[in-house]
């Protein structure tokens, strides 16, 4: 069943409908006319798991730990020290599955857009993607969830890959990295923050811009 809010005349359904003075109305004018919450009541929120129907769509538990998160940077890394083992140069990484438009497309190698988001071109490439996904990746992870967590890394970096091939100039070239998953970690939680940035007032202002 439905109806309309009678503050901004949307449609609701009764489930998503909130009981207020003004009788039922739509979750996005609760948010609007609710007081912006302090940093302090936002951090609460943020950690705490009672609130999590409203903070996170998917409704994955808040009090997991990120393992998945772990088992990503541990793979990234593991796999350049293998690089490091058996001395690998540039011309090895490329025959390892560096991303190459040439080969892709005259050798039918598309195994390589997903292999070229695990391989690194040195320390500072690797420390700077897996900074970043052990940064932003715990706190995403632990908000939607093990499986949802993995899907969006594995397709972002996949994406990454395809987009670089489509616009980047690696058709004779090679790249590699964890960037375009990364990346994909980082749009999750800018959206995280954008859709909740009333919920979460300041606190959520001042993640978005961390």
């Amino acid at each position: 069943a439905r109806e309309n809010c009678p503050r901004c005349g949307r449609p609701i359904c009764t489930m998503c409908a909130n009981q207020t003075n003004l009788g039922m109305m739509c979750p996005h004018c609760v948010a609007e006319l609710r007081p912006e919450p302090t940093e302090a009541e936002a951090q609460a929120v943020f950690e705490s798991s009672s609130d999590d129907r409203f903070l996170n769509p998917f409704r994955a538990p808040m009090t997991q730990v990120p393992y998945v998160t772990y088992t990503l940077v541990g793979i990234i890394v593991a796999v350049y020290v293998i690089e490091l083992y058996l001395n690998f140069t540039g011309v090895d990484l490329k025959a390892a599955g560096a991303m190459n438009g040439t080969r892709i497309v005259v050798h039918g190698e598309v195994w390589r857009f997903f292999t070229a988001m695990w391989l690194h071109f040195g320390l500072m490439h690797l420390g700077f993607n897996g900074f970043a996904l052990y940064s932003l990746g715990r706190d995403m992870e632990t908000l939607f969830g093990h499986s949802r967590f993995l899907v969006i890394y594995l397709l972002s970096g996949l994406f990454g890959s395809l987009m670089s091939f489509a616009v980047g100039p690696y058709r004779y070239s090679f790249a590699a990295g964890a960037s375009g998953a990364v990346f994909g970690v980082v749009g999750m939680s800018l959206g995280f923050y954008l859709f909740h940035q009333k919920r979460l007032g300041q606190f959520g202002k001042n993640r978005q811009k961390g």
